[in-house]
């Protein structure tokens, strides 16, 4: 339990620090009344992660269940077409709702909420996507990807920091924020695809898919 329980809680420890680090440093050189303009955009966009998140705890369960790594591979790369087309939907209606919508809810001072959301959108959809893949790896018992992306991420979450924030302010924490989810993303995905190949229609819905949630949509 000890051996297990203290990488997992390493990786979930850093990668927290991935999700607030930046908060700190835009209040050292921004101010508060900054990071509650960033913390809107935050919120909303990884409120998003509610679902995904749901979704990756049931490939977990049916990882660490599975009688064979293909079976658990094959899962995964169906969690990831789920949650892809989720994500997809997601960040089209962040780009709809238009930036006066959020003035009238929080007013005037966070009408750059928007452009919050687009910059970070990026981010947020990669590790909703790769939020899968690390759940097989939980599953598989492979933590130490997981403990590398997240230090790697918080490397770069730092460096950026540094650069950005004092230069571009909230912007520059949105940079990044966005830059240090995308590596950690791609490390997961370049070690899930090393061993297993990579294939567009692991993205893709098929028309027997289609068919399948319309069975299951009108049964229900």
């Amino acid at each position: 339990m000890f051996e297990y329980g203290w990488k997992t809680q390493l990786s979930a420890f850093v990668q927290f620090l991935n999700y607030r680090l930046s908060f700190y440093f835009l209040e050292h050189f921004e101010g508060i009344a900054s990071v509650g303009i960033f913390s809107i955009g935050v919120t909303f966009s990884e409120a998003i992660w509610t679902i995904t998140r749901s979704i990756a705890v049931i490939l977990y369960s049916d990882v660490v269940n599975s009688k064979s790594s293909e079976e658990s591979i094959e899962k995964t790369k169906e969690a990831l077409k789920l949650t892809f087309i989720l994500m997809i939907g997601f960040v089209l209606g962040i780009i709809i709702i238009p930036s006066q919508v959020y003035e009238i809810i929080f007013g005037k001072e966070f009408r750059d909420t928007k452009e919050i959301m687009l910059l970070l959108s990026p981010g947020i959809f990669a590790i909703a996507v790769s939020d899968m893949v690390g759940h097989y790896f939980s599953g598989m018992r492979e933590l130490k990807i997981l403990n590398v992306k997240s230090i790697v991420g918080l490397v770069v979450t730092v460096a950026f920091s540094f650069i950005a924030v004092p230069r571009w302010g909230i912007l520059g924490a949105c940079i990044a924020t966005t830059s240090s989810y995308l590596v950690s993303a791609f490390l997961l995905f370049r070690k899930f695809y090393s061993s297993t190949p990579f294939n567009l229609k692991d993205y893709m819905v098929s028309k027997e898919e289609i068919q399948l949630l319309k069975e299951k949509f009108l049964k229900k």
